[in-house]
């Protein structure tokens, strides 16, 4: 359950984290205190009396002539109305909102968050974050009388900064701006970093994989399917279809490692990534540093891709989105499972269109062709 619970609070942040395909609710502002009430993600469905089961039950938005903030896992993001726009600015992106009564939706095109607005008086926003940081004995924190160190530290005393140039030696974290970092889009995949210990420890480093098993992961050919869900109109008929995708990947023992997608008409994404082991997995995750899909650049974390993410083993889905002229055009989901995955434990609608051609193939245990049929 607690693996299953990860996922699902990692969906919603990735939902969340940035600019969020919604129908407006216009010049309204929404205001009141409004609170997760249904959590939607593919096929499946978390009602308000099991979201404690998956750690969301915290998760809130609170309005006041607005402006507020909205709350995901202890964390809060500050939000502003723009009524011309109708959407809630964020230092993510805009979040244009779809607002029925007392509910309030936020939604892309594999999750769905429905808030109801609640007649309790709304919460004050929660500081950001706290971590258990030990300090040394002697220092001025720490409490000689129990021989204890004190239980929390704001995120300005958090200590391990060793640990966090071994993983992102181009940041400063000596001077980092803890309380500008931008926690919902998480860049650094702090969150992650906060609740794993094993992070913490002072013996650890990191100095490039050395896990066969993780290497062997990521070197393999891939075969799924991708959707778009438009943001401009002119990509609205290319919308609810499934289009078949193969892809290949590479890492090495550096964390460096390659992304590759293509389809029938050639080329689709070509984008240089790296690993530093860090995920919901032993495996790690895989981020985009530089490259191209379609006909635009792909820069540094565009691309987070995590296994541990995915409902599946041997699967993962890359989520993205896609400009023209610095202009949203569309947002998008590859859906990828490793070549001779049977896709026995997935719904209907998660297995790829027209794919017998596949079933046979690994069936007789071939290896993935150069192209798909036509």
């Amino acid at each position: 359950m607690k693996h299953r619970r990860t996922r699902i609070l990692v969906s919603v942040l990735t939902a969340i984290m940035t600019v969020v395909a919604l129908t407006g609710c216009g010049s309204k502002a929404p205001d009141g205190y409004y609170v997760l009430s249904e959590f939607q993600k593919g096929s499946e469905t978390v009602k308000a009396e099991d979201l404690s089961k998956y750690g969301l039950d915290g998760t809130y938005v609170v309005m006041n002539d607005g402006s507020g903030f909205m709350v995901i896992m202890d964390t809060p993001t500050d939000l502003t109305f723009d009524k011309d726009a109708g959407v809630l600015k964020t230092s993510s992106g805009d979040i244009q909102v779809s607002a029925s009564g007392k509910n309030l939706t936020l939604a892309d095109a594999t999750i769905k968050m429905i808030f109801t607005k609640s007649s309790d008086s709304a919460p004050s926003k929660p500081p950001y974050p706290t971590i258990k940081v030990p300090e040394a004995p002697g220092s001025d924190d720490y409490d000689d009388t129990y021989g204890e160190y004190p239980e929390e530290f704001d995120l300005y005393s958090f200590g391990p900064y060793s640990q966090l140039k071994d993983l992102y030696p181009d940041v400063d974290w000596d001077n980092f701006d803890w309380y500008s970092y931008d926690w919902l889009k998480d860049p650094y995949d702090l969150q992650s970093f906060f609740e794993n210990e094993d992070y913490w420890d002072d013996d650890y480093t990191y100095t490039g994989s050395s896990d066969d098993s993780m290497i062997e992961y990521w070197n393999d050919d891939w075969y799924g399917w991708w959707e778009l869900s438009a943001w401009d109109s002119k990509w609205d008929r290319l919308e609810d279809y499934k289009y078949s995708i193969m892809a290949k990947s590479y890492l090495d023992s550096d964390g460096e490692g390659w992304f590759y997608l293509w389809d029938n008409d050639g080329e689709f994404a070509d984008v240089v990534c790296s690993n530093n082991g860090s995920g919901l997995t032993d495996v790690g995750t895989m981020v985009s540093e530089s490259g191209t899909f379609y006909e635009g650049e792909i820069e540094h974390a565009d691309w987070s891709i995590d296994p541990g993410t995915c409902n599946h083993d041997d699967s993962i889905e890359i989520y993205g989105y896609y400009y023209e002229d610095d202009e949203l055009q569309f947002s998008y989901t590859f859906h990828l499972a490793k070549w001779g995955c049977l896709w026995e434990d997935y719904e209907e609608e998660e297995l790829p269109n027209d794919w017998d051609w596949y079933v046979d193939l690994v069936k007789a245990g071939k290896p993935m062709p150069e192209w798909m049929p036509d």
